[in-house]
């Protein structure tokens, strides 16, 4: 199952939103964004204020769909996902690091859209710092 892998499949998914008189027609971001993302979204849209310890992984996109943000600055900090085998995934930028089967791979996507060379060995640090970040989110989860 490609698409159940945390390379490759499933991760560059278009998000389409159609407001006729809100959202500009053709408007297109470049924004990373998560199916979490429409929690806060829609709580913006509807002017709904989120308490700090609700959706701590949701982010407002509608700034985006209106085409009010900066593609150069991302809403996100990061993104982070999992596979169905529990292996994680985060993004950062054009950067993705892949854990899997006990082992990590980082990708850089604007250079490497099919996931193909892993450049880990030469930037062991990010490396470091992308995990330190998700095992820093990963702590705030509950059980």
């Amino acid at each position: 199952c490609w698409v159940c892998l945390g390379v490759g499949g499933g991760h560059r998914v278009p998000f389409i939103a159609r407001w006729p008189g809100q959202i500009p027609a053709g408007q297109v971001s470049e924004q990373m964004t998560n199916t979490t993302d429409i929690f806060a979204t829609v709580a913006s849209v509807v002017g709904y204020e989120l308490p700090d310890d609700a959706a701590v992984d949701s982010f407002d996109m509608f700034p985006a769909m209106l085409g009010k943000q900066d593609d150069s600055v991302s809403i996100r900090p990061h993104l982070l996902t999992q596979s169905f085998r529990g292996e994680f995934q985060i993004r950062k930028g054009p950067w993705k690091l892949v854990s899997e089967q006990g082992g990590r791979e980082l990708f850089h996507l604007h250079h490497d859209v099919r996931e193909m060379k892993d450049v880990s060995t030469q930037n062991s640090v990010l490396v470091e710092q992308l995990t330190e970040t998700w095992q820093q989110w990963n702590k705030t989860m509950p059980e």
